[in-house]
């Protein structure tokens, strides 16, 4: 089927340069360029119109940005001949006014939606506009009710995030014993974290702990024995953490995909993180420990099983890496193309 597909697409600061969802551009499409601050759209009307239309929109995190990229896609819908799809990679905060049939039916809209149907129904003071979707991607089955309910079943699909895996990659030599990586400030459990690193202290443990957390976030550890905490590390530096971290512990309020866990996975980092959400999509007992939200004991042992049996260590990080490869970008654009082609296939509604 011949179509081509332009993506609504940005990049989030605190993603590293070959970690985030736009990551996809590269193996499906092209980027759909909004205008720029000089344009002829961006005077002084047109201007407060976006900044109307975002304070109007109802969705959290909606900016003139979001007016003036969908507007960008509206225009170029007009201009294309040939059947497009239009992928808004952000659809829980870029997505409001765009609308599927927009002067052709040969286009189609479609969008991914990372955050917990919990968070995003709080966030979205109404849902009407979701229905002028013709598709939705989700990256978590957990995700699916919310939105099967909403536009209906055959318009819902499961795609999994991806990561690349040539960037992420193992060690070339034996990784050190005794060093714990935690990664990120989104939706983590820090209070679980705190407790976790406090009971190990007290059962003796001596690991190493790295925590790579936004400042803001440092408090609880800042006086805490064997914990290093850094913020906005460059990209190198992030993989040899991975690279030379015996396991990385995930402590999650809340969850969808886990760019930390899927790259220290394609670094070949076991995996100790709370059951919830969409992790035990990712995940499974090859390569990872899941276990209660509300239990740090639990949480406790797993870290201690991992780091007192060098063989299960070892197993579990060929584990991890083999895990990881089955969500390399490439595999991902194969599945979003299977995607692509459905919706094409499918009348407007």
């Amino acid at each position: 089927m011949d179509y081509q597909v332009k993506f609504l697409a940005k990049r989030w600061g605190h993603h590293s340069q070959h970690s985030g969802y736009h990551q996809l551009v590269r193996y499906l499409g092209e980027r759909l360029v909004r205008p720029e601050a000089g344009s002829v759209m961006r005077t002084k009307m047109p201007g407060r119109l976006a900044v109307w239309l975002a304070r109007r929109s109802d969705v959290r995190h909606y900016t003139r940005n979001e007016v003036f990229h969908e507007w960008a896609a509206f225009r170029d819908m007009f201009l294309q001949r040939p059947p497009t799809i239009y992928h808004i990679l952000y659809g829980d905060d870029s997505f409001r006014y765009l609308r599927r049939g927009f002067w052709s039916g040969r286009h189609r809209v479609m969008a991914t939606f990372h955050q917990p149907s919990g968070t995003l129904a709080q966030s979205l003071n109404h849902l009407e506009h979701l229905k002028r979707l013709d598709a939705v991607i989700v990256v978590a089955n957990s995700q699916l009710p919310f939105f099967e309910r909403l536009v209906g079943k055959e318009r819902v699909f499961f795609v999994p995030h991806g990561v690349d895996t040539d960037v992420f990659y193992p060690p070339a030599k034996d990784r050190p014993a005794g060093r714990c990586l935690f990664v990120g400030g989104h939706k983590r459990d820090f209070q679980m974290l705190a407790e976790v690193l406090r009971r190990l202290r007290r059962r003796g443990v001596g690991a190493h702990f790295t925590l790579v957390t936004p400042r803001s976030k440092w408090g609880p550890f800042e006086n805490m024995a064997n914990v290093e905490l850094k913020s906005g590390v460059p990209e190198e530096e992030l993989v040899s953490l991975y690279q030379r971290s015996s396991l990385l512990l995930q402590p999650l309020e809340a969850s969808t995909a886990n760019n930390a866990i899927l790259e220290g996975m394609a670094c070949g980092a076991p995996i100790v993180a709370s059951d919830v959400g969409g992790v035990a999509d990712y995940v499974d007992d090859s390569c990872a420990r899941l276990v209660s939200p509300d239990s740090p004991e639990a949480m406790v042992e797993a870290v201690v099983e991992i780091l007192e049996d060098e063989v299960l260590r070892q197993s579990m990080s060929a584990g991890a890496r083999a895990r990881a490869l089955a969500y390399d970008w490439r595999e991902v654009a194969r599945t979003m193309r299977g995607v692509y082609e459905r919706i094409l296939s499918q009348p407007i509604l």
